[in-house]
């Protein structure tokens, strides 16, 4: 299906999304710094989007398609920001990928401001609520990083959005999965712009394969939001001559054991193609054959440089 199919589909989709709640759930546990709850309430109409909006945020974040299969009811619904897109299962209540361009002049912005809370675009009882969190050895992890959307108050405020969150051990978020994030911020620096895609697998049993719903592992005590088993990331670089560069890597979500420095993310260097299988998701659908099987099969071997 060809990109003109893609957007026609993903706005008819979006505009589904009609407002569920006009009220959001802002979480009393914020940690340090914390946005006033009225001003966070502000920023949400940021995150309305029109038809020509969301045409516009699936040409710049989603180049080579929306990563099939589609975010669809029952499972699953695009949200779109101007600066990002999120694919929201509704099912875990997890974000199952988010997709966006990353530009080195959005970097350098505002400081840092925790305003965690449920997304006024779906309804409550599908989204997770601030308390499923609460005890449950588990950080509420970004898949798009605050830090990457510090262009403005609300673009910041608007990640911390819950669905745009996943169960995630504070092990890794603090460790490697940070490093790797800085990793990524470097990058866009660096060569001017990268293209970001993040996501969650669920693959408890290690076959390569995403489990079923009834396989899932979800939180304590309120058993309503999944845990992914890995998270993975991939980067998309242009080459000055226009080719495509992928580096892509694959975390296990654990409370122990895992490395934070560069050598631990080279050991976790894998190929688009295995975070495929492990996803169930194509993530580079409009690509030609050729081209989609080379960048899906090449295994960077080292980290990019970071300057």
């Amino acid at each position: 299906m060809g990109a003109r199919s893609h957007l026609s589909r993903s706005v008819v989709l979006a505009l589904l999304l009609l407002p569920a709640s006009v009220w959001a759930e802002y979480c009393t546990s914020q940690g340090q710094n914390p946005l006033p709850r009225k001003e966070a309430k502000q920023y949400e109409d940021e995150a309305w989007l029109g038809p020509s909006e969301i045409v516009a945020s699936q040409r710049r974040h989603l180049p080579w398609g929306l990563p099939e299969p589609q975010c669809l009811r029952p499972a699953a619904v695009p949200l779109y920001h101007r600066e990002y897109v999120v694919c929201y299962d509704l099912s875990r209540k997890v974000a199952l990928w988010v997709s966006y361009r990353l530009e080195s002049n959005d970097l350098d912005g505002v400081t840092r401001l925790n305003a965690f809370r449920t997304d006024p675009r779906v309804a409550l009882d599908e989204n997770p609520r601030c308390a499923d969190y609460q005890s449950s050895g588990f950080q509420r992890g970004h898949l798009v990083p605050s830090a990457d959307m510090s262009r403005s108050r609300p673009t910041q405020a608007n990640t911390f959005f819950l669905t745009n969150m996943a169960p995630q051990y504070g092990h890794l978020n603090s460790r490697a999965w940070g490093t790797l994030e800085d990793y990524v911020r470097a990058w866009a620096k660096k060569y001017g712009h990268v293209h970001v895609l993040t996501g969650s697998v669920f693959d408890r049993d290690g076959d390569g394969q995403p489990d079923a719903l009834g396989q899932t592992r979800w939180t304590k005590p309120s058993k309503r939001v999944g845990v992914p088993s890995h998270f993975f990331k991939i980067v998309v670089r242009e080459a000055p001559g226009g080719e495509l560069i992928t580096l892509a890597v694959l975390l296990p979500n654990k409370s122990k054991g895992l490395g934070k420095g560069e050598t631990f993310l080279r050991q976790n260097l894998t190929s688009v193609a295995r975070i495929r299988r492990a996803s169930g998701t194509d993530f580079l659908p409009d690509l030609s054959a050729a081209t989609k099987t080379q960048l899906e099969q090449a295994v960077t071997s080292e980290l990019w440089p970071r300057n």
